[in-house]
């Protein structure tokens, strides 16, 4: 059980009570603009390095040219490697979401069940007490 004083994260309230997706919440929105920002930026760096490497065969630079050349593909290589890091941050993400899901779900049922057999304990134990009150009346 959690202190009353615990601040559930806006991201967890989000995901787990309201059903949202990732990508409806203000956390997954921030992530995809960072996301989208760092992607430009390689890209830029990925059309920069590309002209360069255009002006170096102009100028039959052929060492920079190579050099270039291997910038772009390691820019290209980063680029590829960022759209599998989302496609990864996103199903673990997901995972996560399923596991705290049920854990409530869970948490739930038992808290159900302790309420319907707290019930069902009271309501016997009152007719406990109205049956022995009816015996001891006719008793006397």
């Amino acid at each position: 059980m959690r202190p009353s004083s615990y601040a559930r994260p806006q991201l967890d309230i989000q995901l787990v009570d309201e059903g949202k997706n990732l990508n409806e919440t203000a956390a997954g929105r921030q992530l995809r603009e960072d996301m989208a920002k760092a992607e430009e930026k390689h890209r830029e760096e990925l059309r920069q390095a590309k002209e360069e490497m255009v002006e170096a065969l102009r100028a039959k630079d052929l060492e920079l040219a190579e050099d270039l050349k291997k910038s772009s593909e390691q820019l290209a290589r980063k680029l590829r490697q960022m759209d599998c890091d989302k496609v990864r941050l996103e199903s673990d993400l997901q995972m996560q979401l399923r596991q705290r899901l049920r854990s409530k779900c869970q948490q739930t049922r038992t808290q159900n069940r302790s309420v319907f057999f707290g019930a069902l304990t009271g309501g016997l134990y009152a007719c406990w007490i109205g049956w022995r009150r009816q015996s001891l009346l006719l008793a006397d």
